[in-house]
């Protein structure tokens, strides 16, 4: 299973989208298909639920980590989480107004850090989030193909995040 983090720029401000008329954390998921590769299957789900909204030339689907869950009574995952942007433009505003989607800010949160041996107990939704925007930030100064598909006010935001590869050992300051 993977789970999908799809965001977009709402008037300079990162917005995470949600299916239905409630922003929520309810996280989108896309099945495997046996043989599939992950990103193909988290393309064909996108693709499948933004259709003509999705201008692939400007879209961004990257796999930004990966954590074990076991929860009491549930059987183990592993979760390789994806990153989709979405381009903005006028069809969030009518998606919105249709009750197809809700967007919801993301606020500044930052990653969780574990052990040098273990990761962190807890993993919140917005340290997940937050992973990966750092994730694409760095991206952004190293990959070509995602640097041009992202907008200016994108690569402007970006900036101002501390860019970093998956697992990087650095400690946050203040």
């Amino acid at each position: 299973m993977y789970e999908l983090l799809p965001v977009t720029l709402h008037r300079g401000q990162v917005m995470l989208l949600q299916r239905g008329p409630t922003a929520d954390t309810t996280v989108w998921y896309a099945r495997h298909r046996p043989g599939a590769h992950p990103t193909s299957d988290v393309l064909a789900e996108v693709e499948a639920f933004f259709g003509a909204a999705l201008d692939t030339s400007r879209a961004v689907i990257h796999s930004t980590s990966w954590r074990y869950v076991a929860a009491a009574g549930q059987a183990a995952r592993l979760i390789l989480t994806y990153l989709v942007v979405v381009p903005e433009g006028d069809w969030l505003r009518r998606w919105i107004a249709a009750g197809r989607i809700s967007a919801r800010p993301v606020v500044g949160s930052r990653q969780a850090r574990g052990s040098n041996l273990r990761p962190p107990e807890i993993i919140r939704f917005e340290q997940v989030l937050a992973h990966a925007l750092d994730h694409l930030a760095m991206l952004v100064q190293t990959d070509v193909a995602v640097r041009s598909a992202l907008s200016a006010p994108w690569r402007a935001l970006l900036r101002l995040r501390q860019p970093q590869p998956a697992g990087y050992p650095r400690a946050w300051t203040s």
